[in-house]
């Protein structure tokens, strides 16, 4: 199941980078497909019903599960970072930079 989960995962980090930044993009085009393979096909008419009785009985792919495979495959192969998480990484860096030298300045190491 895993396995299935990273492949699909991957295809759409590679394949657009909406799906890098935002983790309701990629639950939405997930679910989206998950309702295709159901069989469910007027979206349009008791869609949200559809939505909740799939929610309750688990047959949408886990949140957990999509956002956990997204974080590791961007540890994996940063090319498929989004640039939120890139800025992110670099102010985290500078931080830590700047705590380094101040501690080094006050206590001499």
């Amino acid at each position: 199941m895993m396995r299935h989960i990273r492949n699909r995962v991957k295809n759409l980090l590679d394949k657009d980078e909406k799906y890098r930044d935002n983790d309701n993009f990629l639950m939405a085009r997930i679910w989206y497909e998950d309702f295709d393979r159901m069989n469910i096909k007027d979206r349009q008419d008791g869609g949200f019903k559809y939505f909740l009785m799939a929610l309750r009985d688990g047959k949408l792919t886990s949140w957990e599960s999509i956002t956990r495979m997204r974080r590791k495959l961007q540890e994996m192969y940063p090319y498929l970072e989004g640039k939120t998480r890139r800025i992110r990484k670099m102010k985290a860096s500078y931080i830590k930079n700047e705590l380094r030298a101040i501690e080094e300045e006050e206590f001499g190491k």
